[in-house]
């Protein structure tokens, strides 16, 4: 009592290039960031480099989210 059963192959895809995006985006941000954070300690302080720090530091968390979004998107396929 053998029965041929068609077998259904799944394979799964791993983009890995949006990872490596969000790990250089979280890099490079952080690091502009952290040659802006004098404008923190200026007395008195100056509008300008209080916001392209705060730019630099909000574009550093959303690389690190984006690298978290991604990192489980994996495509599942079968033939």
């Amino acid at each position: 009592m053998t029965e041929a059963k068609d077998k259904v192959i799944i394979q799964a895809e791993i983009d890995n290039f949006f990872r490596y995006i969000g790990i250089i985006g979280f890099i490079f941000f952080s690091w502009l960031s952290y040659l802006t954070k004098s404008a923190l300690y200026d007395n008195p302080p100056e509008l300008i480099g209080f916001i392209i720090f705060f730019l630099f530091a909000g574009f550093s968390v959303w690389a690190m989210i984006g690298f978290w979004v991604y990192f489980d998107h994996i495509n599942i396929f079968s033939h």
